[in-house]
């Protein structure tokens, strides 16, 4: 469950114990990662949110800048009174555990007879279950790894280890974007480009908080593994 800390036991740790670890790791699932976070600023809200408690958010803000969620929540409450940082907090909270947006995306995919997957990433697994939870789908998923094609078989759908652009839709994970502005790794995006040129559908997978404010986007520092395309 998102609201548990994946970071250590909440209830022992410091707010500021929880900020620092979500710094240290950005390998974790960024959604569960920007929960923690919210969750400790919170704390620090409810107090007297002093300088320090400012600072260890801001440092949060810069030395996970990689990340579009905790750029997010860390400009909910930046140069914000604490009630107004606090409603704002309050409502990034309620996106973060949504699922609303998968599920939109499984209805659109549930009618596809087949699916290109080229990740095992949270993202693309809500999607897959979405669409499973839709009244069920007979898609066949095309994977051209078996080790995603293994991870895969959970869902109990057919899953084939195939060129993932010969599918009628091909899911495309990406990390943030802006407008037709995306960052995805290298390979997805070439994927996404045979898919084009074979004429089948691209299918943009990615959380809300992933679309990049003005501000964030400026201040935005893509991890070394992606890149940025226009779809």
């Amino acid at each position: 469950m998102l609201g548990s800390d994946s970071f250590g036991d909440g209830m022992q740790d410091s707010p500021l114990d929880r900020l620092q670890a979500v710094a240290r790791d950005a390998w974790a699932d960024p959604v569960r990662s920007a929960h923690t976070a919210a969750l400790a600023i919170l704390e620090m809200l409810d107090g007297d949110w002093d300088r320090p408690d400012r600072k260890a958010v801001s440092d949060l803000r810069r030395r996970r800048a990689d990340s579009p969620f905790i750029l997010a929540v860390t400009d909910a409450v930046l140069g914000q009174e604490q009630n107004v940082g606090r409603t704002a907090l309050l409502r990034i909270l309620e996106q973060l555990d949504d699922p609303a947006w998968a599920d939109e995306i499984g209805l659109r995919i549930a009618h596809r007879a087949t699916l290109g997957v080229v990740s095992l990433g949270e993202t693309t697994l809500a999607v897959l279950e979405a669409a499973r939870g839709s009244g069920g789908t007979a898609a066949t998923l095309f994977t051209d790894r078996r080790a995603i094609a293994r991870g895969l078989t959970y869902l109990g759908m057919m899953v084939e280890v195939a060129p993932p652009e010969e599918a009628e839709a091909v899911l495309l994970p990406v990390a943030a974007l802006v407008g037709s502005r995306m960052w995805t790794t290298a390979r997805v995006a070439d994927v996404a480009l045979r898919t084009s040129l074979l004429e089948g559908e691209v299918v943009i997978v990615a959380h809300p908080l992933a679309s990049l404010s003005p501000r964030n986007r400026a201040d935005f520092r893509p991890a070394p593994i992606l890149i940025d395309v226009k779809i």
